[in-house]
C-alpha cells in the first residue's frame, strides 16, 4: 500500500489579506475566498485552503464583528 505524505504549508495572513479574504467571501461566497487564498499561496492545497478560510470565519463569529 502506498503512503502519502502531505505537507502542511505555514501561511501567515496580515490583516489587510484577512479583509480582503473577508470581502470577497462575503460578496462571492467560500469557494472564491478559497481560491483567493490559493492565489497569494499557491503551495497550499485545496483542503488546507478550505480549512485555514473555515477557521478564519469560526474564529471570527465566535467573537463577533468587529467595529
Amino acid at each position: 500500500m502506498a503512503h502519502q505524505q502531505f505537507s502542511k504549508v505555514a501561511v501567515r495572513l496580515s490583516g489587510l489579506q484577512i479583509n480582503w479574504l473577508r470581502v470577497i467571501h462575503v460578496s462571492r461566497g467560500h469557494e472564491a475566498a478559497v481560491k483567493e487564498l490559493r492565489t497569494m499561496y499557491p503551495k497550499i492545497g485545496p483542503t488546507q485552503a478550505d480549512i485555514i478560510i473555515e477557521n478564519l470565519y469560526r474564529a471570527e463569529a465566535l467573537s463577533g464583528p468587529s467595529l
